[in-house]
């Protein structure tokens, strides 16, 4: 097949190297991504990367490791966080998996995470405070009220 190059005034150019190619590109996407967005996009894709080696997994993504890995989060953090992640570990991985996009939408992966919204979202714990009156409070020590804040969980731990 000839082709015929146009001729123009368009200046000599030097070619690149692939390598040269594949690390400008890589450059010019990172660049797409805010720098917080980037962050929490590595913290993502450094948490399945951990979760894959200590459970012995392979490396490529698939349906069942994200379905996994969206289990094993939700038990540790917000599964809307978890959501997040998985946006994270998408965008980090297409470069190498341009299928990723659509094992993270695949059904088992949001049935597995809805699934998670239902049964490890914890509602907003609604401890009530106790509550003294004045004549109470005023017969109260010090140090009675002292080991009572102590005694008392914090909702959030």
């Amino acid at each position: 097949m000839n082709i015929n190059v146009p001729t123009g005034r368009q200046p000599s150019r030097l070619p690149w190297l692939m390598d040269r190619l594949l690390r400008e590109r890589a450059i010019a996407l990172g660049n797409t991504i805010e720098p917080t967005m980037l962050r929490t996009y590595n913290s993502a894709l450094t948490s399945y990367l951990t979760f894959i080696c200590a459970h012995n997994l392979p490396t490529s993504p698939t349906k069942d490791t994200l379905s996994f890995y969206v289990v094993y989060m939700s038990h540790h953090i917000s599964p809307r966080s978890v959501t997040t992640y998985l946006s994270g570990i998408a965008q980090q991985l297409e470069p190498f998996y341009p299928l990723i996009r659509e094992i993270c939408n695949s059904k088992l992966v949001q049935h597995t995470l809805q699934g998670c919204f239902k049964s490890c979202s914890q509602p907003a714990a609604n401890t009530p405070y106790p509550s003294l009156t004045s004549q109470q409070f005023s017969h109260t020590s010090a140090a009675s009220l002292h080991r009572m804040t102590i005694s008392f969980s914090c909702p959030c731990s």
